[in-house]
């Protein structure tokens, strides 16, 4: 860099025209500053915001690939990866994009690899990571009565290690799986269901298969022999690209794990769109909401390409976590953060964000569960905050010469809360838990950085108020 102030002086000149909505000169002024930090990659990543929001998504794409490259250039893979897939968000079918992000993924599996040395994952992440995702905690300001809600204390080391080997599951793909794996795995189940082998006397062909399966986060905990004892209830699936795994609102008890290949997640959102939400790859699972709470699944699954993936059933999910309580303690906490991920992920007020800034958000949120009948925002008075329904659902009413009025409701993607920040004035009507409800909450503070920061969120904010306002009024007047 030749001048720091006048990089400073351009970077915050940028970030104030994209806050006033001034997307050319922010990227007339972006573009000076590339010349003076042409190796700075987040600057090339605010490039490419900027041309997705002027509509220019070839471009948008050419400049993620180039800061993709320019982070993993500085070693900083995991920012690499978070790129490429935004990449792939916005093109889900680029061969070369999804290639690419294989190999950024490989290399940061290898190197995590590489600091553990000798050690396991678990003592890995107990003795080294800190804790991550969403503060868990009171939602301060969303009832009077602290007691009333029913919150979740902070992380504690051994929590958070928990949480740590399956972040490492869920964002960093294994090494990859050779034809031993596949082959065993099929032969597991294979050779039970033809009656060759006694599942409870697992042969030598078959304990290896489990030894390479416990290669994987999910099991790399879990004992061979409680392993063993599960073997029957464990089925080797083969899909062709497209083809579903798992069916959103079907009902099901068992956990997935992908063997080979790629699997995408999907929800539909409540206006019918079905919402891409992730791509999984070897070592990652998925279905664990049908397993831990008996409904009827949240997601979609399909194959991304030709893939593999073993299903686990009830009964063997329950051996294991009957010996190892910690094994359902881990898949409870990899569910509650999935669902909020996802809610964030379908909200149409964050729908425009790319990936990584959604998962600021909701580091910088709280989340915590409210009791039925819980009255989060009251007309007339300002908003604590903004929400988003992870879980359950909110009640909307009007106030109305006849009282008040029921004017819909709100359901998991669902945000609200919105108003007070885009009007400055009191709430227009009363939003209150129907059921007990889950909510991520972001402070004023941080809502008002965020609409700064990205004049997107607030316009959908905005939008979301103006409709809401013309059914509150329609409702008041009729």
């Amino acid at each position: 860099m030749n001048n720091p102030s006048e990089a400073q002086k351009l970077r915050r000149e940028a970030q104030q025209k994209a806050a006033k909505g001034d997307l050319g000169g922010a990227l007339a002024s972006y573009q000076r500053l590339l010349k003076l930090e042409p190796d700075e990659p987040r600057i090339w990543v605010n490039i490419a915001d900027i041309c997705l929001k002027l509509g220019q998504q070839k471009e948008a794409l050419q400049i993620y690939e180039k800061a993709a490259n320019q982070y993993a250039a500085h070693d900083d893979i995991k920012q690499a990866v978070s790129v490429m897939q935004t990449i792939l968000n916005l093109q889900p079918k680029d061969e070369r994009a999804l290639k690419q992000l294989r190999i950024l993924q490989s290399r940061l599996a290898i190197e995590r690899a590489a600091e553990r040395g000798g050690d396991t994952i678990a003592q890995f992440y107990a003795e080294r990571s800190p804790s991550v995702g969403v503060k868990m905690g009171v939602i301060e300001g969303m009832v009077g009565d602290r007691s009333a809600i029913d919150f979740e204390q902070k992380n504690t080391p051994q929590e958070a290690a928990k949480e740590n080997l399956f972040q490492f599951a869920e964002r960093a793909r294994n090494k990859p799986v050779d034809v031993d794996v596949l082959t065993l795995t099929g032969a597991i189940h294979s050779d039970i269901m033809q009656k060759k082998v006694d599942p409870q006397a697992p042969t030598d062909r078959i304990r290896k298969g489990l030894v390479r399966l416990r290669e994987f986060p999910l099991f790399a905990n879990v004992p061979l022999a409680d392993l063993e004892a599960t073997v029957a209830g464990i089925r080797l699936h083969t899909f062709e690209p497209g083809e579903q795994v798992m069916a959103e609102n079907s009902r099901g008890e068992s956990l997935f794990v992908v063997v080979s290949g790629t699997v995408s997640m999907s929800k539909r959102e409540t206006s019918g769109n079905q919402v891409g939400l992730a791509i999984l790859y070897e070592g990652n699972f998925f279905g664990e909401g049908g397993y831990l709470t008996g409904q009827a699944r949240e997601i979609s699954a399909a194959a991304y390409d030709d893939c593999r993936v073993v299903e686990v059933s009830k009964a063997s999910l329950d051996t294991i976590a009957g010996k190892h309580p910690e094994f359902r303690q881990i898949l409870e906490k990899f569910y509650r953060r999935r669902l909020v991920e996802f809610s964030v992920a379908i909200c149409p007020i964050f729908r425009a964000l790319a990936d990584n800034i959604k998962g600021k958000v909701i580091e910088a949120s709280d989340a915590g569960t409210v009791p039925v009948g819980t009255l989060v925002c009251e007309q007339g008075k300002l908003s604590s905050g903004l929400f988003i329904v992870i879980t359950g659902s909110i009640d909307v009413s009007v106030q109305t010469a006849e009282g008040f009025i029921k004017a819909n409701s709100l359901s998991p993607g669902d945000a609200f809360g919105e108003a007070s920040f885009i009007t400055g004035k009191p709430m227009p009507a009363n939003y209150a838990a129907a059921m007990p409800t889950r909510l991520l909450k972001l402070k004023p503070d941080r809502v008002l950085e965020l609409f700064e920061q990205h004049p997107e969120v607030r316009a959908a904010a905005k939008n979301l108020t103006e409709i809401r306002e013309r059914e509150f009024h329609a409702l008041a007047n009729n």
